[in-house]
């Protein structure tokens, strides 16, 4: 099982173009009240099914559905009809007071009087959601594959005792459901889907309960109740490219005459972060000053930022470098020309010469590249 496949993080423009609004499996909650002579509202929990449309199939929603819809937050979405005065207006004919009780203004209800009430573009989740944007992912689950990675980050169990979270996922076009709790994907589970934490409460992989046998077309937008945009994530950045690189892979393999799987071994979420996190240290920089000093700098890339306003510094380079380690120092305090900075070749040579290197001059950087054994250490100044 591999969470990466060809087109997996394909995040296709020009499908943004072309691509129609799904639908978010809104619908339309009706239900319905017969009022005895003197009724000040009603009362969502308390309701009297009118024998009139239950004799033709008419099927009063259940309360747990009426709580779900939360009317007091969509009450520009409630629209009631009386039998005897015809559709009521909000805030003139009625007040929404809670989620559960609608009063009247200005009446009471008359004798077998029946309200129907329609509350339109809810979800069937009950989570309150708007247009989806922007667009984050599509792409396509390959057949037998059960995981698809979005290529962004996102909060994994947002809104954890509902089936919808941080982000909505759509299968073939029909919107999925996540798993209660966000338990682990099993065909036997009661959602579609479970969200993958890489470790720190976001994750950007989708698990779905069952494969299919054909490849099945995937988007993933953001809900719209949530704001959270987290850029310059470099981990997030890396698992995005992840995505460019697998889209070689089959080329690569071709030309090769090898496997695909012998350029990948099915990395799972957390290994791809791990990989993330080895790239982020190969790269550091550090601020140093006297008390830092010597130094000892680390391969194969480190830039470092020197102090010496309270005394000398010396960084002492690599013992043991391959080619193409580099260490970049900077006069971070304008000071190497009052005090300098010393770098101690550790038994290399630099610029093929068997002696350390001063920089004396304000406001210097350099930048050491290990080339080979003779010339050791090139400076570029």
């Amino acid at each position: 099982m591999s969470v990466t496949g060809t087109g997996t993080l394909s995040i296709r423009k020009a499908d943004v173009a072309q691509q129609r609004n799904l639908p978010t499996t809104y619908r339309r909650i009706v239900f319905a009240h017969k009022a005895t002579a003197g009724e000040t509202g009603i009362n969502l929990l308390a309701l009297n099914a009118p024998s009139e449309m239950t004799s033709r199939g008419f099927s009063q929603p259940s309360t747990s559905v009426l709580q779900a819809a939360h009317l007091k937050f969509a009450r520009k979405n409630l629209e009631i009809v009386s039998s005897s005065k015809g559709q009521l207006q909000d805030y003139i004919s009625y007040d929404v007071a809670t989620s559960t009780q609608i009063n009247f203004n200005g009446f009471t209800a008359d004798a077998d009087e029946i309200f129907i009430c329609t509350i339109t573009h809810q979800p069937a989740s009950s989570v309150q959601v708007v247009d989806a944007a922007p667009l984050i992912s599509t792409g396509t689950l390959l057949a037998t594959e059960t995981e698809y990675n979005v290529g962004q980050a996102f909060e994994v169990n947002k809104y954890s005792t509902q089936q919808i979270g941080a982000v909505l996922v759509y299968l073939e076009g029909v919107l999925q459901t996540r798993n209660s709790g966000n338990a682990a994907a099993a065909p036997g589970a009661d959602g579609n889907y479970q969200e993958i934490d890489s470790g720190d409460g976001t994750g950007s992989i989708i698990k779905f309960n069952n494969s299919n046998a054909s490849n099945q077309t995937v988007m993933v937008v953001s809900n719209g109740l949530l704001v959270n945009a987290p850029d310059n994530s470099r981990d997030q950045a890396l698992e995005s490219l992840a995505g460019q690189v697998d889209a070689m892979i089959p080329t690569l393999a071709s030309v090769a005459g090898v496997p695909e799987d012998d350029f990948q071994a099915a990395p799972s979420n957390v290994d791809l972060k791990a990989f993330g996190s080895k790239v982020n240290s190969l790269q550091r920089y550090k601020q140093i000053s006297n008390s830092d000093s010597p130094y000892s700098a680390i391969s194969p890339v480190e830039l470092l930022l020197v102090d010496t306003t309270t005394a000398a510094v010396t960084v002492t380079l690599p013992a043991s470098p391959s080619i193409g380690d580099r260490i970049i120092v900077m006069d971070s305090h304008s000071n190497f020309g009052t005090t300098s900075l010393t770098i101690d070749r550790n038994g290399n040579n630099i610029d093929g010469s068997a002696a350390n290197f001063t920089i004396s001059t304000d406001d210097a950087w350099a930048e050491f590249i290990y080339v080979d054994s003779t010339r050791g250490w090139v400076v570029r100044i």
